[in-house]
């Protein structure tokens, strides 16, 4: 058990969404029939043939063989199971109805992966557009330029502005490729580094991906999709508003709402209701506030449109804030999946008016050297 533990940690097996998916669907199926746990896994263990997927069922039934109950193992392997999953787990562990948060878990695993899907389909084309792009425009950089750049100094031309930009871009391209390659690749590891350990560093670039066009509202939407999902089974599932805020703020992969649904946690700690430390009464408050306190407000007026924060305060008000939250989840996917269908043909003409300015860059560097010499043979 100990060789076992140490080498997952080692290792860290992570499933991709997909076997997740999988590996928790059987066992809800499995569960659901009233059948043991432990024959459960022995089931899904046998028609699994991915060793790491193996081990890390092996790992679960070890643990459970030593008496341990299936929120500490969750704990025991955040690399699969996250905080959300862990929170259902223990929840409805505590019932007796274990199954249940395999389903909660499988439905949002499912819904989170769809949408992955949908938009990787949708960028597939532009990508591919871009890369040959790309390519061909370092090809004319390096092999087609210098060839074009010996005619310019056999004719003894003047060369114009423009062709000159471009030729010192080629000489710098092929004098300085190595160099350039290895800039790009210690730009990205430093960024990335930079981007999970300085805090403030990743909440300015958090906040700034959610002001790009088109892909900066899907992000947000989807955010505040989490968000209210997250929240409604949490609250279906009888967790208190408070734990419930600190798990859905410690879930959330965008530093800019973890921070703003933790100014909200503080406020409801102060027994402040959900939808008045959202948003309903920013503007009664901000004349009364100091300037730190005014950030901070601008910073939830922000992340949570009012009609979220309006709509809980209805709804609050006649107990049934889950059902709100999960309308709300509702409608923001749709709006998500019709912007998503609508993603390539958003993103051609951006694609044709940047491909078609560099090619009209490139060629009329090339052939204003040659009107040139045209005008001087006349």
């Amino acid at each position: 058990m100990i060789i076992l533990t140490k080498c997952l940690i080692f290792a860290k097996m992570k499933l991709n969404q997909k076997q997740k998916i999988l590996f928790l669907d059987n066992l809800w199926s499995l569960l659901n029939s009233w059948i043991p746990v432990m024959q459960a896994l022995d089931i899904i263990s046998f028609q699994v043939k991915n060793k790491r997927f193996d081990t890390i069922i092996n790992f679960i039934k070890s643990n459970i063989w030593e008496g341990e109950n299936f929120f500490k193992i969750a704990l025991k392997l955040p690399w699969v199971f996250n905080i959300f999953d862990a929170a259902m787990i223990e929840t409805w562990e505590a019932t007796g109805k274990i199954w249940r948060a395999f389903e909660v878990i499988v439905l949002k695993e499912e819904k989170e992966y769809d949408l992955i899907r949908k938009v990787r389909q949708a960028l597939i084309y532009p990508i591919a557009v871009i890369m040959i792009t790309f390519i061909m425009l370092s090809i004319i950089m390096t092999y087609v330029i210098p060839k074009i750049e010996w005619i310019y100094a056999e004719s003894n031309v003047n060369l114009p502005p423009l062709t000159q930009a471009v030729i010192d871009t080629s000489h710098f391209f092929v004098n300085n490729l190595l160099f350039v390659i290895i800039g790009i690749f210690i730009f990205i590891i430093s960024f990335i580094q930079a981007y999970r350990q300085i805090k403030q560093f990743k909440l300015s670039i958090d906040k700034s991906i959610l002001e790009i066009p088109i892909f900066g509202d899907i992000i947000r939407k989807k955010t505040l999709v989490h968000f209210a999902d997250f929240l409604s089974t949490l609250l279906w599932s009888w967790i208190i508003i408070n734990k419930a805020l600190l798990i859905i703020r410690n879930a959330m992969s965008n530093s800019f709402y973890a921070k703003a649904i933790d100014e909200i946690s503080k406020e409801v700690k102060l027994w402040q209701s959900l939808s008045s430390s959202m948003w309903v009464d920013i503007l009664d408050r901000q004349s009364n506030s100091s300037s730190k306190e005014k950030a901070l407000l601008l910073l939830k007026n922000k992340a949570f449109p009012i009609e979220i924060s309006t709509a809980v305060r209805i709804w609050e008000q006649t107990w049934t804030l889950s059902v709100m939250l999960h309308k709300t989840s509702v409608r923001y996917t749709k709006e998500i999946d019709n912007t998503v269908k609508n993603l390539s043909t958003m993103l051609e003409p951006i694609i044709i008016v940047f491909i078609g300015w560099i090619v009209w860059v490139i060629i009329m560097a090339i052939m204003l050297p040659f009107l040139n010499i045209a005008n001087v043979v006349k």
